[in-house]
């Protein structure tokens, strides 16, 4: 969903029927039919791997890192404060970082059976090429 993939957070959208606006009096009844599936819902939601990707050296989020959880295939793009998260069922994933300007990264994360998302934190290096310059600068000798 939209929340998910740009928001960073789960969303729960619930049609208890063909009412659009069932009556007040039927709404504890509706309530008391669905609330044990939407705390399973709820619980289920916490589960995954959620963090952050920051520069190795100035320690600073970075925005716009796409971040890949193998073997999933799920592929997100970070937000402005480099925070990322996916919903996943317990397993071993492989988070795959790629970001301009910075070297790719992997990592093994464990998802474990239980109620909270595993939270990681991945730091990515700088691209330096020919004495520590940055390999956006192009250099002509003559």
């Amino acid at each position: 969903s939209y929340l998910h993939n740009h928001e960073h957070c789960a969303a729960v959208e619930i049609n208890l029927g063909c009412c659009r606006y069932p009556p007040p009096e039927q709404l504890t009844q509706m309530w008391q039919q669905v609330q044990q599936a939407l705390m399973s819902v709820i619980y289920e939601a916490r589960k995954g791997i959620f963090g952050v990707v920051v520069d190795e050296d100035s320690k600073v989020p970075l925005p716009k890192v796409r971040v890949e959880a193998v073997p999933s295939g799920y592929i997100q793009y970070t937000d402005d404060q480099g925070r990322f998260a996916f919903y996943l069922p317990n397993g071993t994933y492989t988070l795959k970082t790629m970001a301009v300007g910075h070297r790719d990264t992997q990592m093994d994360v464990r998802v474990l059976l239980g109620p909270n998302a595993r939270e990681v934190m991945v730091f990515m290096n700088s691209r330096t090429w020919l004495l520590g310059m940055s390999p956006m600068l192009t250099v002509t000798i003559v």
